[in-house]
């Protein structure tokens, strides 16, 4: 009978037990989603670390209009008054300006006078020669250069226009170096004979 008695004691011993055991469990569990849910809420609770605090820019301040100028006593110019005055129907007829023109004397030019060119005149006696020419300084001692014409009686004639100056000449008959015998002066030439000698004069 004791022994009944000390068996159920003990169960309910063991029985009381347990279900500490087991409320104690239970509430264990119920707390763990209280403590993890309580670092979520204290995350999103808490402020933000403290940073640079930026100051917002301030406002651009509108500057106010010039102010305008006091009105003055000036009167109008006589041009606006003349405008106003006159009715925009009338036309009005504005005379041009006279433009005066100056002539500035412009200079005649005067004729050069005429200068008169010496005429030298040579002239030979050779009845039977077929062709005379004059050759001399003057026109580089071409026999051809200077024909003479014949103007009968034998006599030979040519007329040259020559600037003042000294010219050396001789007559070419029938190809042959010929002195002129009536020249006033002569001169030795490299072929061993002499040259006429022409000096020419300016004329007055």
């Amino acid at each position: 009978m004791k022994d009944g008695i000390v068996w159920a004691s003990s169960c309910a011993i063991l029985l009381e037990t347990e279900l500490k055991r087991m409320k104690t469990k239970n509430n264990q569990k119920m707390e763990s989603p209280l403590k993890k849910a309580a670092p979520l809420e204290k995350s999103r609770t808490s402020p933000p670390a403290a940073g640079p605090v930026t100051k917002p820019a301030a406002p651009a301040v509108a500057k106010p209009p010039p102010a305008m100028p006091a009105a003055t006593g000036r009167t109008m110019p006589e041009k606006a008054t003349l405008a106003r005055a006159i009715p925009p129907s009338t036309p009005v007829k504005l005379s041009p300006a006279r433009q005066t023109v100056t002539e500035e004397p412009t200079a005649t030019p005067k004729a050069p006078a005429p200068t008169s060119t010496p005429v030298a005149h040579f002239e030979f006696n050779s009845p039977s020669a077929q062709a005379v020419s004059v050759a001399g300084s003057f026109n580089d001692w071409e026999p051809a250069a200077t024909p003479m014409k014949k103007r009968g009686q034998g006599k030979w004639a040519a007329d040259l226009t020559l600037q003042p100056g000294r010219y050396e000449y001789l007559f070419v008959v029938d190809g042959q170096w010929i002195e002129d015998p009536t020249a006033a002066a002569f001169a030795p030439n490299p072929f061993g004979g002499r040259n006429s000698v022409l000096q020419v004069k300016r004329s007055a």
